[in-house]
């Protein structure tokens, strides 16, 4: 999952043309709120592998998810500070 995030996430963050610069302002603000978007449903998807992997009594698993699930809620909440509230 983290491979194809970085490689997904790479895609949208090429530079823009100085010749685009509103257009470049508008995708900026776009690329933020995706990947917050993804940060998030990372963290929702950790989360609920934690919850399975708890009622299967596999502890070591367990923690792994739910520390993969809280580094993802701090990137989403990283992410949510620089979207605008307009």
């Amino acid at each position: 999952a983290r491979r194809f995030r970085v490689c997904f996430i790479d895609l949208f963050l090429l530079p823009c043309s100085s010749l685009f610069f509103v257009h470049c302002l508008v995708d900026q603000e776009w690329r933020v709120a995706l990947t917050f978007k993804i940060s998030y449903y990372l963290a929702v998807t950790y989360f609920c592998l934690g919850q399975v992997a708890e009622e299967n009594k596999k502890r070591g698993e367990m923690v792994c998810y739910y520390e993969n699930a809280l580094e993802q809620v701090k990137e989403a909440w990283k992410n949510a500070t620089k979207i605008s509230s307009d």
